[in-house]
């Protein structure tokens, strides 16, 4: 019987997975660009604006 964790991961596409890793990060305020205390505009460095993440977010929890 596979645990959770894999179950999930295998619904995850890599797209969706860059940003929860990218949300991980940023909520410690640390990322490649060094320290920060606005994790969504380092987000948006990467392209990824509030309305997508809370768009892939939603789908995960669909």
């Amino acid at each position: 019987m596979e645990d959770f964790g894999s179950i999930i991961s295998d619904t995850i596409t890599k797209e969706e997975n860059k940003i929860i890793n990218l949300s991980k990060i940023t909520k410690i305020g640390t990322t490649e660009f060094g320290k920060s205390g606005k994790p969504l505009e380092v987000l948006e460095k990467f392209g990824l604006g509030e309305k997508t993440i809370l768009e892939k977010v939603l789908k995960l929890f669909k």
